[in-house]
Formats: structure tokens, sequence, C-alpha cells
């Protein structure tokens, strides 16, 4: 008998398409039969089969499947499997290239009612998604899967993750049924010296899709360095330690309890929360942070549809941020309330409310801010921050237009920057466009010191008129730097960044000094061509007095 040249075109059953198109060529005689071509199309999948079956005893085979699938990126994905054995107990090797490099084997029982079988995978290199990050690259796999459709199969896998911090292990196990996934274990450990303890993360669970899909399980890490799986991260300041939790997913909810130790700068630290949610939204309730500087408790939402929004309320007892980031140690009580969402801009519209007392360097301090705004339009409606007796306030509006009014005293500004001291108090104003700010800023000191330099009364003035014009002067009475004392300097500078204008004045009981600077920025602010136009140095008690004869030029490049 031969077959020659069936065609069938496009079949399509209950609305699927079973095939694009179907050929067959084959031929034969009594038992023995050869299938030159037996080729199946539809989509993207293109597979063909050839080989021998003889149709007597256990129906032995020796047949070679070749084919393109559709790969989830890239150009390409083919296999080629050569069947041989029988149809009661068939084997199988072969290899797959392109998207997925490997070598395949395996056995199946296709007869058997329980239908046993047995799967192996191996690849040098795997990642199953271009947009996954090359640290989840899946080098030396080794999946395999082996057991029954009655009694299920049992997976094994192994495989190593190029963690930027060195390889890390990955394990895999569990028993697939018809039902779902049992006994599953996920397991991560990085790879150290001998004497160094491993970090590690395991994963253990249940999943089920019989009526419904759901999931449970426990999830332990200890000490693994996770960050070392996303590129370009860098070890946190904060490092987590420990963290124990379990997991859920019933009727498209979710939900867990989770338990933390972290290792701060100043000390370890534990987090505790509950989550629930489902895909539009996650609440975060009994959220607890404690540790030997305070306390933070507080609950918080987060939607989760688009836009992404949040609504959060946090209570600070006593808490200290300095364990998070030193420059900011401190001890604060109060509470701090945000909500908003994010715009397709990728910016976010929000409300922010801080009312917070406590100690700064051992100060008394508070802070109070109101504000709220989105892209391009913010208004801060009230900020106060004392710390001892200093004090800052303010209003201010960012928008198409600018308006702010802020006021400062410091009487005691050495407790918040040490290397300041005497009292100073000034004035901020802000109006004007961003494109176009203006503003002037007034600020007076007494018995200031900075360092080794020191006024007895300090004057600053400035303004910011239109074209980014500056007109701004500083005025130091009786100061002393550097082992030298004048009774007054004057600083000038008036003008723009393209032309301007600097003088300065110093008067000593035995001399005096006047320079005058004209120039401007060129090429943004990478160089600056002038000239020192005039120069005087005047000499009382001797009656001499010396000038700069012609200009100087100056110049500096970035």
């Amino acid at each position: 008998v031969q077959i020659r040249d069936v065609q069938l075109g496009s079949f399509t059953y209950n609305g699927t398409t079973v095939w694009d198109q179907l050929t067959l060529e084959a031929g034969g005689s009594g038992a023995d039969w050869q299938i030159e071509s037996l080729r199946y199309q539809r989509s993207d999948i293109d597979l063909a089969l050839s080989g021998r079956v003889e149709t007597r005893g256990d129906w032995p085979v020796d047949i070679v499947l070749s084919g393109e699938l559709p790969p989830p990126y890239g150009e390409q994905w083919s296999v080629d499997i050569a069947l041989a054995g029988s149809v009661r107990d068939l084997r199988f090797d072969g290899s797959s290239k392109g998207y997925l490099q490997a070598q395949l084997q395996g056995r199946v029982k296709p007869l058997d009612p329980a239908l046993p079988a047995s799967v192996g995978v191996t690849s040098p290199q795997f990642l199953a998604l271009d947009s996954l990050p090359e640290t989840l690259v899946l080098n030396d796999l080794d999946l395999s899967l082996e057991g029954s459709l009655e009694q299920g199969f049992k997976i094994h896998g192994n495989a190593s993750l190029p963690g930027s911090e060195g390889p890390v292990a990955l394990g895999l196990k569990g028993l697939l049924t018809r039902t779902g996934l049992t006994g599953l274990v996920l397991s991560l450990e990085e790879s150290q010296p001998e004497s160094a303890p491993a970090g590690t993360v395991t994963l253990e669970g249940q999943l089920q899709w019989q009526e419904e899909f759901q999931a449970e399980g426990d999830v332990t890490l200890r000490a693994f360095p996770w960050y070392s799986l996303i590129p370009g991260l860098d070890k946190p300041p904060v490092t987590l330690s420990t963290l124990d939790g379990t997991l859920a997913w019933h009727s498209g909810s979710y939900n867990a309890d989770l338990e933390a130790a972290v290792e701060g700068p100043s000390g370890p630290a534990r987090l505790q929360t509950r989550l629930e949610g489902d895909l539009r939204r996650l609440v975060l309730s009994d959220l607890s942070v404690s540790s030997g500087a305070g306390s933070l408790t507080g609950r918080a939402e987060v939607g989760l549809e688009a836009p992404l929004s949040w609504d959060a309320q946090l209570q600070l007892d006593e808490f200290d941020p300095g364990y998070w980031v030193p420059a900011l140690t401190a001890n604060l009580n109060g509470a701090v309330t945000s909500t908003g969402q994010m715009t397709s801009e990728g910016l976010p519209e929000m409300q922010l409310r801080t009312d917070l007392q406590g100690s700064w360097r051992e100060q008394p301090t508070e802070l109070a801010v109101t504000a709220e705004g989105g892209p391009g339009n913010w208004t801060l409606s009230e900020l106060m921050l004392g710390i001892g007796e200093n004090r800052l306030e303010g209003e201010g509006r960012w928008g198409q237009s600018l308006a702010g009014e802020f006021r400062f005293e410091l009487p005691e500004p050495a407790t918040v920057y040490p290397e300041l001291e005497g009292s100073l108090e000034g004035t901020l104003s802000v109006a004007g466009t961003p494109e176009e700010p203006l503003g002037q800023l007034q600020v007076n000191g007494q018995a200031v010191r900075w360092g080794t330099a020191e006024a007895d009364q300090l004057r600053l003035q400035a303004k910011l008129e239109q074209g980014l014009s500056l007109a701004a002067e500083l005025v130091a009475e009786q100061l002393s730097a550097g082992g030298q004392e004048l009774e007054q300097a004057r600083l000038q500078l008036d003008g723009s960044s393209e032309q301007h204008t600097l003088s300065l004045d110093a008067r000593h009981e035995q001399a005096g000094l006047t320079l005058r600077v004209t120039g401007g920025f060129e090429d943004g602010w990478s160089r600056w061509l002038g000239q020192l136009g005039e120069g005087r140095i005047e000499l009382p008690e001797e009656d001499m007095v010396w000038s700069l004869d012609q200009p100087a030029s100056l110049a500096w490049q970035q």
C-alpha cells in the first residue's frame, strides 16, 4: 500500500484550530510501515515526523521528530527527537536549540493506564524570559520528572544563578499530580568558603488547581544576599538577617504574615506585618518596626490597579531614623500620614502631613509639614522646624508661578551645625515663574564664628531680578580670619552669569584694599573670561596709594 501526497486543509473543532495544514506520505505492506513524511502545521508550530513502524507484537518504532516551535523571545526554537523502542515502551532522546539549548531524554509507556514516564532536561544555560535580569540565568540546569499519572510525578531540579556576589545554587523538588503540586521545596543557597555560613532562602508549600487555583507556603530566609540577584544594586545599609513567613492564595485573594530581623548601622531591628489583598489592592496591617532606638507602627493600603495609589498612617514612638541613615540620628514621636497616586507622567500626586516631636542631637525638636501636589504643581502650606531655640517657618508654591515666604531664627546655630556659632536670622521671599524666578534674601548675624573665621556683625542682602540678574552684598564688621583682623569687609556681586562684576572692599586700621573683577561664563558654566579692572591699596599712615596701572586679563576653564 502506498499513500501519496495526502493534504488536509485547516481543521477547527469547537471554535479551536486543531491544525492549519496536515500532510502525509507513507507506504508499507503487511506489518511493516514506512512514514516518509507526516507534517503538522498550526500558526508558528511546524513539526515533521518520519520513520518506521511495525504493527505486530508491541509495535516497534524507529521515528525521528523535528520541527520549529514559537519561542517566547528570540528568532528560533527547534527540536530534533529520536523515538525508539515500541508503542508499549517508548524511549526518546534528542536536543533543543535556539530559545532552549538543551538535551532531552526520557521514557514513557503510552498503553499503561497509569502512564508511567520519566523525562530529563539538561541545559548549559537558559533564560526563560528576555525581560529577566542576567542574574537569573539558569546555568548548568538539570531537571528531571519521574512517576506516573496515577501516582504523580516527582520533580527534581538543580541549577546555578550568577549572583553579583558569586554563584547561587538553586534547588527544586515536589510531586506533580493531576490536581496540584505538593511537597514543593524551592531553595537558594549562596556559594561561600567552608569556613563561612552560607546564606539561604527556602520556600516550602503546595499548589492546588482541581477546582480553583490555591497556594500555601512558608518562606524562610537566613542571611541570604537577595540584592545580589538584582543587577546594579549594591549591598544596602540595612541588611536582612532573617525572614519567616506564611503565604496563602485562595479564591483570588492572598494573605501573609511576615516577621523579619534586620541589621542597621546602629544595630538590629525587628519588623512584623500582615499582608492581605487581591489583584486590585494590598493592605499592610499591624505594621511594626522595633529596635533599641524606638518603634514605628501603622497601617498602609496600596491600590494596585492603574493608577497605583496608597494611603498610609504611621505612628512613631521614640523612633531613631539614624538606625537607617546615621546622619539622621534623632528621637522622634508623632504621626506621619500620606495619601496619593501615580500619574500618567510617572510622578506622584500626593498629600503629606507630618507632626513630630522629640530630640535631635540632644536638643528638643519638632517638625510639622503639610504639603500636597502633583506633577508641576506643589503647595507647601505649612513648614515648621524647631531644634532647640532655632526655628524655621514658611510656606510656598511651585507651579506655573512661584510664591514663598520663609523665615528663620538661629540663636544657637551650633546645635544644627557644630562648626557655626553666634546668632543668625533672616527671611527669604520667592516669586516669578520656574523659568524666570525672582527672590530676595536677607540675613543678619551677631558674633558669628565659622571655623577660624569670626565677625562681630554680618549682613547679607541678595536680590534675584528679571533675566536671572543677581545683586548681592555681604558685609562683615570686625572680621578676623587666618590671624588677620579687618575693621570691615564688603563683597558685592552684580549682574548675570554672562556678564557680572565682583567687588571687594576691605578696611584695616593701617591699610585699605579695593578690587573689582568683571567677566562672564561661556559655554554654559565650563569657562569664565574676565579681567581685574581695578586694584587699589591704601596705606594712610605712610600716605601711599598703590593702583593697578591697567586691566589684567583672567580666565578659568573646567
